[in-house]
């Protein structure tokens, strides 16, 4: 955006002395002028009103620093200085700040979603900006990594494949960017962003782990349920981790929401395989019990569903390591990427 700053300034002598102004906002946003003065706009002593514009000012940047210098001799000026000086009020000319109605999460500028590398020498730089402001990155790695897939439509719901029932607007949801990671000791991880059908600007970044991973008969031997398909016994289960941190964290009509996941519910659970049905020949299901608030609004028994497809998996061969970054700007958007790193040693 654009600033533009009008900054009387009074005791001026019209004798030739010089004066210096600058003025910087944030990082890289600069302008300056100076002025021999030698006669009033208005013909009346002693004042002037000087303009400066700021441009390409971040929309996150709320204050401008002003810097007026009336030294002898600087500034190139073989004059003296404005002896002394008062400055009044400011006034400014702001453009509205994208930040104020930014719905539009960062994007990645050169990110490749499966690299394979000779050595870990060569992990690429992965950039990522926003049409609005800086960026804030939360980087981890994680290895080893056995599987990592992205979250596709199922076959039987083919424009949403997850679902929060009991919300007070839309219950349909979708994972723009989702992803499942498995782990060589079974456990798994849910991540990534979902959105709301009738209104993409507002959904959850989702961070949940679930427990190792088991079959059928080991699952409804320690008290599992499931659902009641043909297919259910070619299917791995796990349970919510809660020894690990989750995360509901909602944006756009869903800020400020608080909602936790309930311990003590059966439906805190997913799985994982083959249902012709739901998920098509390789998906996951998903069963999150969850109370809270929701714009102000109390849920307090209700239930998050998922029937994904598993797309774009990439197992492990040798190593395979999976990046993540959490991207974040200045309006609070938050997009979730991944890069998934094959190294041939």
């Amino acid at each position: 955006r654009t600033v533009k700053l009008e900054l009387p300034v009074t005791e001026l002598t019209n004798d030739g002395r010089y004066i210096h102004i600058e003025a910087a906002a944030g990082t890289g946003s600069f302008a300056e002028l100076t002025d021999v003065v030698t006669s009033f706009p208005s013909g009346d002593c002693c004042i002037k009103i000087y303009e400066l514009t700021l441009e390409n000012v971040a929309g996150d940047v709320n204050e401008v620093a002003i810097r007026i210098d009336t030294r002898n001799g600087e500034n190139g000026q073989t004059c003296n200085g404005q002896s002394w000086v008062l400055a009044s009020s400011v006034k400014t000319e702001v453009h509205c700040s994208c930040v104020d109605f930014d719905t539009t999460p960062p994007t990645a500028d050169n990110l490749a979603d499966r690299r394979i590398l000779e050595d870990i020498s060569q992990m690429p730089k992965v950039t990522f900006s926003d049409e609005c402001s800086a960026v804030t990155i939360v980087y981890n790695e994680y290895e080893p990594v056995e599987e990592s897939c992205w979250l596709g439509i199922g076959v039987e719901n083919t424009t949403s494949n997850i679902w929060f029932d009991g919300f007070p607007f839309d219950q349909n949801h979708h994972w723009a960017n989702g992803y499942l990671e498995r782990f060589p000791d079974a456990t798994a991880k849910l991540h990534g962003r979902v959105v709301n059908n009738s209104d993409p600007t507002s959904g959850w970044i989702i961070d949940v782990y679930f427990e190792s991973l088991v079959d059928y008969t080991t699952w409804i031997a320690s008290g599992g349920i499931t659902t009641n398909d043909p297919q259910r016994t070619e299917r791995l289960y796990g349970a919510v981790d809660f020894s690990k941190p989750y995360l509901l964290q909602g944006f756009g009509d869903y800020t400020g929401a608080d909602l936790s996941l309930v311990e003590n519910s059966d439906h805190q659970y997913m799985d994982l395989g083959p249902h012709a049905d739901s998920y098509g020949d390789y998906g996951m299901g998903l069963w999150l019990a969850y109370q809270g608030t929701v714009n102000g609004q109390t849920v307090s028994e209700g239930t998050i569903e998922g029937a994904a497809s598993l797309t774009k998996c990439v197992r492990i061969r040798g190593r395979l390591i999976l990046r993540e970054w959490k991207v974040t700007d200045a309006a609070g958007n938050t997009n979730v990427f991944i890069q998934r790193v094959e190294l041939e040693e």
